[in-house]
C-alpha cells in the first residue's frame, strides 16, 4: 500500500492554486466593478472588494486599495468638517 502523503500536492502547488484563485475572484470583482461604474450598479464597492481580495498577493493591488482608502477618508473628513456642501445646502 502506498503512503497517502505521496499523493498530496506540494506546498508550491497549493500556493500557485491559491494565487490563481485570488487573481480570478479578485480580478473578476474588480472588472465587474469597473463596468458598473458606467452602467447602473454598485461599482465602487465591488472594486474595493476586488482589491481587498487581491491585495494580500499583489503589491499593486495593495497600493491601489490604500489609495482608495485614503481618498475615502479625506472625503469623509471634508464632509464632516462642512467643507463640501451637499446638494440641498443653501
Amino acid at each position: 500500500m502506498s503512503d497517502p502523503t505521496e499523493m498530496r500536492p506540494s506546498s508550491g502547488v497549493w500556493a500557485a492554486l491559491r494565487k490563481t484563485a485570488l487573481l480570478v475572484v479578485g480580478g473578476g470583482l474588480t472588472l465587474v466593478g469597473i463596468v458598473l461604474l458606467v452602467v447602473p450598479g454598485p461599482g465602487i464597492p465591488l472594486i474595493i472588494a476586488g482589491l481587498a481580495i487581491l491585495s494580500p498577493e499583489f503589491p499593486w493591488a495593495r497600493r491601489q486599495r490604500e489609495r482608495l482608502r485614503n481618498a475615502g477618508r479625506a472625503m469623509l473628513d471634508r464632509r464632516r468638517s462642512g467643507g463640501a456642501e451637499g446638494p440641498g445646502a443653501s
